[in-house]
């Protein structure tokens, strides 16, 4: 392999792992959308008298959700099978729990 390989290689490695980066920090924020709208929902849920918005607020989460999983797999799809065992089990895992519960 020439330094031209080399230069290219690295590269491209620096260029996945900052696309890693966006990806792990877009997540991070997504779940902090979506801890916002639990909050909003939890507040809503006084009385009746707020149920049509609790259920727009509701269909907003879910979008929200399904964006959240999204990065989430998009994001391990970068990360080896150990490190995606280990992210899985010490960040997704116990903030998934804390939204469906």
């Amino acid at each position: 392999m020439d330094s031209s390989d080399e230069a290219s290689e690295m590269s491209l490695v620096e260029g996945i792992g900052e696309q890693a980066a966006r990806l792990r920090a877009a997540r991070s924020g997504k779940m902090s959308h979506l801890t916002r709208r639990m909050n909003i929902m939890n507040n809503l849920m006084v009385g009746n008298e707020y149920l049509e918005e609790l259920r727009g607020n509701l269909t907003k989460f879910e979008e929200m959700l399904d964006s959240f999983q999204t990065l989430h797999s998009n994001y391990a799809q970068f990360l080896d099978e150990e490190a995606r065992k280990e992210d899985n089990e010490a960040w997704y895992k116990p903030r998934r729990m804390q939204i469906i519960s």
